[in-house]
């Protein structure tokens, strides 16, 4: 008996139709989604570890006739896990030879770390004070690392927010509204059966029948092929936030 092992960047959905055509043992580890994951396969297992593998993940295999057995523990890679020195020196050695002055450059301070998953809470939540919002959704892909407590260069913020994007807006009745909370926030506990994808970060909002509500959102989930996959639904028309982008707004807040 024979355990296959595999990797793939294609995304929940597409593997979920890889996974369907497995057979016997396998260990499948998946990406894109940035999710934090562990799903039972039929003498399996299928995870993912976040972003630029923020999780290491440690599989013990058991053999036996009937197949194998998997269980699986996550260990979180956070900045109080001991580097490697020969790694560490090799890192320093590149950033002295790459960094510029203006990715040293210090643009705000932090009291404590946080995962990616709460820096991207904070963004969608500084973006809704900054534009007056009920409800902002950005991305998943948006995002990259989280922070460290401490001084935070433009590097530490560039890889934190990866893209720049203009802001927009649309204003939404209630009913599309619930549909688009369908969709979001799927780096919370949601059934695998119920992932989709790619999804959006949004805040807590309770939507009630008869209200509008403004949502403010980047420009890339505002175009035609993007509506659909993310929002649930397509032909949407938005319109400028002025001339706000996503990372002016949250250098901004990061920068008080």
């Amino acid at each position: 008996m024979t355990l296959q092992c595999g990797a793939s960047h294609a995304g929940v959905v597409a593997d979920k139709a890889i996974l369907g055509l497995l057979k016997g043992s396998n260990l499948v580890v998946g990406g894109h989604d940035h999710l934090h994951l562990r799903h039972d396969l039929p003498g399996g297992l299928y995870l993912h570890n976040g972003f630029k593998g923020e999780l290491l993940n440690v599989v013990a295999v058991k053999l036996g006739g009937a197949g194998a057995t998997l269980t699986s523990q996550d260990f979180p890679i956070t900045a109080s896990v001991a580097a490697d020195s020969l790694l560490s020196t090799l890192v320093k050695a590149q950033e002295q030879k790459h960094l510029t002055t203006e990715d040293k450059a210090v643009i705000g301070h932090l009291t404590r770390s946080y995962s990616v998953q709460e820096a991207a809470q904070w963004a969608v939540e500084s973006v809704k004070q900054a534009t007056g919002a009920d409800v902002v959704a950005i991305n998943h892909t948006s995002f990259g690392r989280g922070f460290r407590p401490g001084p935070v260069s433009r590097r530490d913020f560039n890889e934190f927010l990866r893209f720049d994007n203009k802001l927009v807006r649309i204003t939404l009745d209630a009913a599309m509204l619930r549909g688009l909370l369908k969709l979001a926030n799927q780096h919370r506990a949601t059934r695998f059966e119920e992932l989709t994808g790619d999804f959006v970060y949004t805040n807590a909002v309770q939507p009630e029948d008869g209200q509008q509500y403004t949502l403010v959102t980047v420009d890339f989930l505002a175009l035609p092929q993007n509506q659909a996959r993310y929002f649930g639904r397509d032909g949407l028309k938005f319109e400028p936030v002025g001339t706000l982008t996503s990372k002016a707004v949250l250098e901004a807040a990061l920068s008080k």
